[in-house]
């Protein structure tokens, strides 16, 4: 099955566990943190896997925020190859009571069909910029000033 049938078939399921954000709705390319309306939830990284389309390798992974009141999640799975190109294969937001099935249902049918395992980070109980670098640290992260 080709890669981007595989991904056509994971925003599906994406969309049938969570209602993924329409058209009109104003939402950025990846979930953007900005420790006043919204905070990191959970990170999920793969292994690198390799198949035909890719051999070099690629990496995905599934990034998650929650608004401030904690109603909703913001998500989006990226694509990473060695050289750095990201693509954002699905990007959708819902409802955060339902984010821990849907996205269970992300990594399990990612896992399968691109064959490469998931490494969950818990975000959760960060709420500043200073808890998140710590976190990074913890995790063995790499940390860089964004550009200005």
């Amino acid at each position: 099955m080709r890669a981007s049938l595989r991904l056509t078939l994971v925003a599906f399921l994406a969309q049938l566990a969570m209602r993924v954000a329409h058209a009109d709705t104003p939402v950025g390319i990846l979930p953007t943190i900005d420790f006043k309306a919204y905070f990191p939830w959970l990170v999920w990284v793969s292994s690198e896997g390799h198949d035909a389309e890719f051999p070099a390798g690629f990496r995905y992974k599934l990034l998650s925020e929650r608004s401030a009141d904690s109603s909703t999640v913001e998500f989006a799975l990226v694509r990473e190859l060695p050289d750095g190109t990201k693509t954002v294969a699905i990007r959708g937001s819902g409802p955060l009571s339902k984010f821990d099935d849907a996205s269970k249902r992300i990594v399990e049918t990612m896992s399968r069909s691109v064959r490469v395992t998931f490494q969950r980070y818990d975000l959760r109980g960060v709420h500043d910029f200073a808890e998140l670098q710590e976190k990074m640290r913890d995790f063995g992260w790499e940390t860089s000033p964004v550009p200005k």
